[in-house]
């Protein structure tokens, strides 16, 4: 989900009526691979990306060398097992929204 679409969710949700309550998910018009996301840079750049993985058991050590804190990296670490190994199916009542991953890399790109 793009930041833009976020904020509006998050909007629409504190502006909604009282008993609008509970966790509601959010996300994107579509799920992405690290295949697909390669492809859109590849696209967008003009030039080839290509995906590499990072083996699980250096997720945090990978991560605090890209300044996360030590609490901070294992705890992204966790919340990437999760979303790799935890697909859950999109919740009935997520708030989608319409930004593509294309759209999204292009206009950040080109706001640079």
């Amino acid at each position: 989900m793009s930041p833009r679409d976020l904020g509006d969710a998050a909007a629409a949700r504190l502006l909604s009526p009282l008993d609008d309550a509970g966790v509601r998910g959010v996300e994107g018009p579509a799920r992405y691979s690290p295949a697909d996301v390669a492809a859109v840079l590849s696209r967008v750049l003009g030039r080839a990306v290509e995906v590499e993985a990072t083996p699980r058991g250096e997720w945090i050590d990978a991560f605090a060398r890209l300044g996360f804190s030590p609490a901070a990296a294992a705890s992204h670490a966790g919340m990437t097992r999760a979303a790799v190994d935890e697909q859950e199916p999109v919740a009935e009542n997520a708030i989608i929204g319409p930004t593509t991953l294309g759209a999204y890399i292009t206009e950040a790109i080109d706001a640079h």
